[in-house]
């Protein structure tokens, strides 16, 4: 009984190894550079960011309370 079980166990243990394996892409190209995507969005006029520049500016000033309002805000 016990010995049915280990090699159960070891079968199921081989089988996940292999089909996670196959599971990797093929080509590595095919990815997106993630160096160059960014999550934030440039400060431009009157797009998200450019309103809450001129919000977080009229509260804070330029301090790091500035770039700590943009920063929640997700804007660079």
């Amino acid at each position: 009984m016990k010995t049915t079980f280990l090699s159960t166990i070891a079968a199921l243990t081989l089988l996940a190894a292999t089909t996670n394996a196959s599971a990797a892409p093929l080509n590595q190209t095919a990815q997106p550079n993630v160096a160059s995507s960014s999550l934030l969005e440039p400060v431009g006029y009157r797009s998200y960011c450019g309103r809450w520049a001129s919000e977080c500016r009229a509260r804070w000033g330029f301090s790091w309370r500035y770039r700590r309002c943009m920063a929640i805000r997700g804007c660079a």
